[in-house]
């Protein structure tokens, strides 16, 4: 549920800025269940269900969320986690 809630954050995040409507965003996601939810914009479990419901908010800024699944060691968001030995303090 958090990978969705940020999945869906990270959209909600440019839409907020005029400049970024009748845009088109790419999303990068290392969950199955969360690639899987997010391009439908639905899910049978009630917590998932209210974060994938992004249809709204795509058609109020006219923008396209694309979502494409990549793998967790491959992910560029967390390059600056893996890069750390195993302990070192974050």
């Amino acid at each position: 549920a958090l990978e969705a809630r940020a999945a869906s954050q990270a959209f909600k995040w440019p839409c907020r800025n005029v400049n970024n409507h009748f845009s088109r965003f790419l999303h990068l996601v290392d969950n199955q269940s969360v690639f899987g939810i997010l391009p439908k914009g639905r899910s049978s479990s009630y917590v998932l269900h209210a974060v994938a419901a992004l249809s709204c908010l795509a058609i109020a800024s006219m923008c396209v969320p694309f979502h494409a699944y990549c793998e967790t060691d491959r992910n560029p968001a967390d390059a600056g986690r893996r890069d750390q030995p195993e302990g070192d303090p974050t």
